[in-house]
């Protein structure tokens, strides 16, 4: 019963996550903090709130989780609900990162920065699960990312051979886009 309690937390972390990332992140515009921090992510190469700042946001939202979940059904069944969702929300966090600052090492880390980087260079609108794109599927928002087309002044540095242009190992996944020539007036 503890593990499913555990799993259940796990699962309801990935629609907090998508409800987090779209609803608040994007749709709100700025006007939460968390949007313009959000926002900011997008427009900034390697922006991310400080760890004060996640713990700040985190914790009060946990505790609410956890108390309502303790009324609902009972304190031992809710302290392991709530820590599969803390705990969701930390391989997110480091997910995050992850995709942003190093290489993958496995098809699942592949998958996630395309998933991810399909989100931040293509259409924002679409594919807003880190961790999964259940909740993309469930509300439509899921696009197949295709060949993500990077601006160079965004390029993780992972994703960059010696020549700073695409690595050929990631040729298949990105491509550096070029700047738009000007036309003459």
């Amino acid at each position: 019963m503890m593990v499913l309690l555990f799993i259940a937390g796990l699962i309801t972390w990935t629609l907090v996550e998508y409800g987090m990332h779209n609803w608040n992140g994007h749709m709100l515009k700025g006007r939460t903090h968390f949007s313009r921090e959000h926002l900011k992510h997008h427009s900034t190469k390697d922006h991310f709130s400080t760890l004060g700042e996640k713990i700040r946001s985190a914790a009060p939202v946990s505790l609410s989780i956890w108390g309502v979940s303790g009324l609902v059904m009972g304190w031992g069944p809710a302290t392991i609900y709530s820590l599969g969702i803390v705990m969701g929300y930390c391989v997110y966090e480091y997910l995050h990162w992850a995709n942003h600052m190093v290489a993958p090492t496995n098809a699942y880390g592949r998958w996630a920065r395309r998933h991810h980087f399909s989100h931040h260079f293509s259409d924002a609108r679409y594919n807003h699960g880190v961790t999964t794109p259940l909740w993309d599927y469930v509300f439509r928002t899921y696009k197949d990312p295709g060949v993500i087309r990077v601006p160079r002044k965004f390029a993780m540095e992972w994703l960059l051979d010696e020549e700073g242009e695409i690595d050929a190992k990631y040729q298949g996944d990105f491509e550096m886009s070029r700047p738009r020539k000007r036309r003459a007036a």
